[in-house]
């Protein structure tokens, strides 16, 4: 079977309130987090945005990993989520948001695999 393998999520929040601050600390330097990670705040665009560099194939998996940090740290009561993309490891860049089939997974058969269930071997019948 063949499967997406992904090599980064970035996820963009907007403060749900004007006078609400960017974490101060780097909480992926304050919790430990297996994954190599980045955090910054853009003061012109107003965006916290959070980033995971690894080689993964469960997007949902890693963004619940994700989401349970930033409960911990009250982030998803203070910011909303405006996009969550996803990095292939070939380079296409996809908005989860927009289509949470990516945050699942599908095993997905590989041509030959495809081309069996269509035209099933014969080999083994005998003919008539």
């Amino acid at each position: 079977m063949v499967e997406t393998l992904y090599a980064m999520m970035e996820v963009h929040f907007k403060a749900k309130m004007t006078q609400v601050e960017p974490p101060k600390e780097d909480i992926f330097k304050k919790h430990t987090f297996a994954r190599r990670s980045a955090q910054r705040y853009d003061e012109k665009t107003k965006l916290l945005t959070f980033k995971i560099f690894d080689t993964f194939n469960n997007a949902g998996k890693v963004k619940d990993e994700l989401w349970k940090l930033l409960g911990k740290e009250k982030v998803l009561e203070e910011w909303g989520a405006q996009g969550l993309f996803l990095m292939t490891s070939n380079g296409e860049i996809f908005n989860a948001m927009e289509d949470e089939r990516l945050l699942k997974v599908f095993k997905m058969p590989t041509l030959e695999e495809f081309l069996d269930s269509l035209m099933p071997s014969t080999a083994g019948v005998p003919s008539t």
